[in-house]
């Protein structure tokens, strides 16, 4: 059968392990000689907290008893193991939309810088060569395609675009086949 010790005996064991004297005891705890002679049956909870502290580095079971003989929390005094850290939060990815940016509404000055393009291209006047600028632009516009691709497409020689436009595998006609 365990012996139990009442809270004198533990406190006196305790004392005896890190301060003999009633004046070593007055040095640890910051008071004076006579407080330390007047509290000798039960001190303190501050003094008792500081007494667990200085036991706790001789020995932990001992502070450990001398802290629950006393009601003192364990957890404030160091001698409970920490809690677990808290899980991290859940990680959460930032998706980012990118919204599709609208070109500008076509303006006079846009008709008229796309018309002298192909004005001087052809090397007609612009009213002549009106028409057929209209027309394609007309017909883009049905397709629904946009213009810097179709620009990127027109601007390649016509045989190149036909060499693409080819399915794999096809053979080109022979041109005896004409």
């Amino acid at each position: 059968m365990p012996i139990v010790k009442n809270f004198t005996t533990i406190y006196e064991e305790a004392c005896r392990l890190v301060a003999h004297t009633y004046r070593e005891r007055a040095r640890l705890f910051g008071v004076s000689l006579r407080s330390v002679q007047r509290h000798y049956g039960r001190p303190p909870d501050a003094d008792l907290g500081i007494l667990v502290q200085a036991v706790r580095a001789h020995d932990v079971n001992l502070a450990r008893e001398l802290a629950q003989a006393a009601r003192l929390d364990l957890g404030k005094l160091g001698l409970l193991p920490p809690p677990p850290p808290a899980p991290p939060p859940p990680r959460v990815e930032k998706v980012y939309v990118a919204t599709p940016v609208e070109p500008p509404p076509a303006r006079r000055e846009h008709a008229d810088s796309v018309l002298l393009a192909a004005a001087h291209a052809f090397n007609l006047p612009p009213e002549q060569i009106r028409p057929a600028v209209a027309a394609a632009m007309e017909r883009a516009a049905e397709l629904g395609v946009s213009v810097p691709g179709l620009a990127e497409h027109l601007a390649q020689p016509l045989g190149k675009r036909k060499a693409e436009a080819k399915p794999s595998g096809a053979k080109a006609p022979s041109p005896e086949a004409k």
